[in-house]
């Protein structure tokens, strides 16, 4: 395997169940990640598991997310703690003739490494600059930049990804129906087959005392 184009696979990024729809490919992690803009960050304090969701995003092989200095999570994982990220897009319902087959059709991707601070002013500013400019164009130039103080407030974290796995269901119900019964499934007045879903916009909200130009 190619490691500039595929994380490592270790026991606890390999893809065991269904292992053909998984990847350790670079390239089909990123594109999930990118395409999620947020995730779920599970780590332990204490030995209780926690799963925070929040917004994160990518840039190069590094994850990065930021919130108050209030924040039990980022102040727990800013510490260097072991960390796994996870993102999931949900492409579909799959009905199956089997009650127990209904499932989803999705896109996911499982990621592992350890946050450090982001402490550099200049280092916070110039990635709430690049986040704000990569998904909202011209989004930077238009509002209020940060101030020092606004700068210092916050809590911002950067993980290299150090391992990580994509797994990908797409298609109908599967053809495995004649352990369950063969051909008389088939004869079912029973619908089976896939409900697409997509994540779209609405239209806008404008917010209160806007300046109209």
């Amino acid at each position: 395997m190619n490691e500039t184009t595929s994380y490592p696979i270790t026991d606890r990024s390999r893809v065991r169940l269904f292992g053909g729809r998984g990847s350790n490919e670079k390239q089909a992690i990123h594109e999930i990640i990118d395409a999620t803009l947020h995730g779920a960050v599970s780590y332990h304090i204490d030995g209780q598991p926690f799963a925070t969701p929040t917004m994160v995003w990518r840039h190069g092989d590094h994850l990065y997310w930021h919130g108050s200095a209030g924040s039990r999570m980022l102040r727990h994982v800013s510490q260097g703690v072991p960390v796994c990220v996870n993102f999931t897009l949900l492409d579909g319902y799959v009905l199956s003739r089997l009650a127990s087959a209904h499932t989803l059709n999705y896109r996911s991707a499982m990621v592992f490494g350890r946050p450090e601070p982001v402490a550099e002013p200049a280092a916070r500013r110039e990635q709430l600059e690049y986040f704000l400019s990569r998904y909202f164009s011209g989004r930077w130039d238009e509002v209020k930049q940060p101030s020092e103080g606004e700068v210092h407030s916050i809590i911002m974290v950067r993980m290299r990804i150090e391992e990580g796995s994509a797994k990908r269901r797409a298609g109908p119900p599967g053809d495995g129906l004649a352990i369950f019964g063969g051909e008389a499934l088939y004869r079912r007045h029973c619908w089976a087959g896939e409900i697409p879903l997509a994540t779209v916009a609405l239209p806008s909200r404008p917010a209160r005392r806007l300046h109209n130009r």
